[in-house]
């Protein structure tokens, strides 16, 4: 996605916990166009999960 600005973004609340994460994830299976954005702050456990996982998702921090 490097030197292509998005024409739709899905954003979710700040301080996002799983539900959070997984709504922002089924909104970009219907909308695979759009580019999911992480809020700055994450609930702390989805902040350690996505230390682990967030290659493999199509997020951007």
């Amino acid at each position: 996605m490097a030197g292509k600005m998005p024409t739709e973004v899905i954003f979710t609340h700040d301080n996002a916990d799983f539900d959070a994460i997984a709504s922002l994830l089924a909104a970009h299976k219907l909308y695979p166009q759009a580019t999911p954005v992480l809020p700055n702050h994450l609930a702390r456990n989805v902040a350690e999960f996505m230390t682990l996982y967030k290659n493999g998702l199509p997020l951007i921090a």
